[in-house]
């Protein structure tokens, strides 16, 4: 798995050394180094620091609101005492499978905002899956913002509507 991983972050130029300079200067970079780490934490299955939904992610690849609303959602969860976020919240699955086919896509910016799509393709990981799941292809458009900081995520949309969204409809519920 951890090869397919790989060669499927390869064959998206997903980068495996860019520099923290790079992502706060270019809105692509900062998404491709976030998939860097999606990838990484799935192939692994690492549940360490290097996650993109840790602390230090958080911090790093994130606006302060759209952090806020994450942990608001991860301590809600925690008092419940069950999982509201369930599955990843990039991939859109539960499977943590890695995904196969990943490209980037720029969709434009201005000199503060900025979309970036990424496509994949699903990789299930048990056989008897219907063609028609494991030839669709999904993507996620990251909505960006330029400040003091360098570039950072507002928000992304998953499953066709947008991620602050879903917390905030989590925390009504």
């Amino acid at each position: 798995m951890f090869r397919t991983v790989m060669l499927a972050a390869a064959a998206a130029g997903v980068s495996f050394t860019a520099s923290a300079q790079d992502a706060s200067e270019d809105p692509e970079a900062l998404i491709r180094e976030l998939m860097r780490l999606e990838l990484w934490s799935i192939a692994t299955l690492d549940a360490g620091e290097e996650q993109p939904f840790s602390e230090t992610s958080l911090d790093r690849f994130f606006t302060p609101e759209f952090a806020d609303a994450y942990r608001a959602v991860m301590d809600r969860q925690e008092q419940r005492n069950e999982p509201l976020i369930d599955g990843d919240l990039i991939l859109n699955s539960q499977e943590y499978c890695p995904p196969v086919e990943i490209d980037l896509d720029h969709l434009g910016n201005s000199a503060n905002a900025a979309i970036v799509q990424v496509s994949f393709r699903t990789q299930w990981c048990w056989s008897g899956v219907p063609n028609e799941i494991t030839r669709r292809i999904d993507a996620v458009q990251f909505h960006l913002t330029k400040g003091e900081g360098g570039w950072r995520i507002e928000d992304f949309d998953i499953a066709g509507g947008s991620t602050l969204e879903f917390f905030a409809a989590l925390m009504r519920d």
